[in-house]
């Protein structure tokens, strides 16, 4: 991994990419797929305990925060960050949150 993707990273580079679906069809604004990724999908407490680090897309949909958000909101945003995901990986990038979740498993499997 070369590069770290911050917001304003994501905003120009990857975005575009998916803007035409997202944004035509719902009220899914960049923002809030980046908040929704790092505060829930791959932020919240209990995210480095699933195998890939983040929660699963069922997870995601079922889990109580942000109850303002339908569930085909949530399909869309886990949609988007599963694209993101995979783009950033081909791109050798990474993120803060990969970096604080690969930290806990490691103490979690190593010890402090």
């Amino acid at each position: 991994m070369s590069f770290e993707v911050d917001y304003d990273y994501f905003i120009v580079h990857f975005w575009p990419r998916i803007v035409k679906k997202f944004y035509s069809t719902r009220n899914i604004t960049p923002h809030l797929v980046w908040t929704e990724i790092y505060s829930t999908i791959k932020g919240s407490a209990a995210a480095h305990q699933y195998p890939a680090q983040f929660l699963t897309e069922l997870a995601y949909i079922d889990s109580t925060s942000n109850t303002f958000l339908t569930r085909d909101e949530k399909k869309d945003i886990y949609e988007a960050f599963c694209q993101y995901e995979r783009w950033k990986i081909r791109a050798g990038g990474y993120d803060i949150m990969d970096a604080v979740n690969y930290i806990l498993n490691y103490i979690r499997f190593r010890s402090y």
